[in-house]
Formats: structure tokens, C-alpha cells, sequence
């Protein structure tokens, strides 16, 4: 695949990234409101549950506000040709993938425990796997350019070094 096209389909993640990560931004904001407000009789120890849910809540917050910021620093190194300004965003999109797919896999064993259905169990899993692949089919442009530019940047380092070397 051409560099020009590999740039043009990170650019395009880079600013579905951006979109989506403001829509979670919102959407996760207004939860946390609904949760602080709210007092649900109908749920035992609601308060424990309500604090356990703000913070996990909040967590996700950070992620999604560390995404929408790396996604900004993605379109600028794309844009500027900056390899650093794209490893920031990889590695919070894996760190993510694997954060996701450890929690899908939580809960499928403990719904297993808790001798929950297996269909169901096993279905929600496969959502959570499917989104995941998403997840890494939205970031495998962003990657690959990524792959490809440090393989250039090593090998502009090992010509430099080499001709610094028989100058002397």
C-alpha cells in the first residue's frame, strides 16, 4: 500500500477516533450526572454501587479524554510526518483493546460462577470480541504507518551512522 494512501486512512481513524471519543465524552458525562442524581430505591446497597459506579465511570472518562487528545496528536504527526506524536495513540489504543477485552472475558467467567446462562454469556462475548476487532481494524492503518515510518527512521539512522563512521 502507498504512503499516501496509509496516510489518508490514518487521517480518516485519526478523526473517527476524535468523533467518537467526543460523543463518549458527552455520553459518559451525562451518565455520571444521572448517577450522582439520581437514588434508585429499587437497588440494594445502592450507595456502594453508585460510588463503585462513578468511579469506574470516571475511568473511563480519563480514557476517553486521553483518546480525544492523542487523536488531535495523531492528526498532527500525520500531518507533519512525526513518528512520536503517533506512538502516544497506539499504545492507548492497545492498552484499551486489552483493558476492553480483559473485562469481556470477567464477565463472561464470572456469569459462568454465577451459573448464568451460557447463550447469553456467550453471545455478549462475542459482541465484545466483535468490537474489539473494530477496534483494531480502526487503528491497523494508523499501525501500519506507524511500523513504516520507524522501519525508515532505523534505516536513515544506520546510513547516517555509516557514513559518519568512514569519514573518519
Amino acid at each position: 500500500m502507498s504512503s499516501g494512501r496509509l496516510k489518508c486512512l490514518s487521517r480518516f481513524s485519526a478523526y473517527l477516533h476524535l468523533v467518537l471519543s467526543f460523543i463518549g465524552i458527552a455520553v459518559v458525562i451525562a451518565t455520571i450526572v444521572v448517577v450522582a442524581k439520581n437514588n434508585f430505591d429499587a437497588v440494594e446497597d445502592y450507595e456502594v454501587t453508585k460510588y463503585l459506579m462513578l468511579g469506574y465511570l470516571s475511568c473511563v472518562l480519563v480514557y476517553i479524554l486521553l483518546l480525544f487528545s492523542f487523536s488531535i496528536t495523531l492528526i498532527v504527526g500525520i500531518e507533519k510526518n512525526k513518528l512520536k506524536l503517533l506512538s502516544p495513540f497506539v499504545y492507548l489504543t492497545y492498552i484499551g483493546c486489552w483493558l476492553y477485552g480483559l473485562v469481556a472475558l470477567r464477565h463472561f467467567i464470572s456469569g459462568l460462577f454465577n451459573r448464568g446462562p451460557f447463550l447469553p454469556l456467550f453471545l455478549h462475548l462475542l459482541i465484545h470480541l466483535t468490537i474489539i476487532g473494530i477496534l483494531v481494524a480502526m487503528l491497523w492503518p494508523v499501525l501500519k504507518l506507524h511500523k513504516r515510518w520507524r522501519k525508515e527512521r532505523k534505516i536513515s539512522m544506520s546510513t547516517v551512522c555509516n557514513n559518519s563512521t568512514t569519514n573518519f
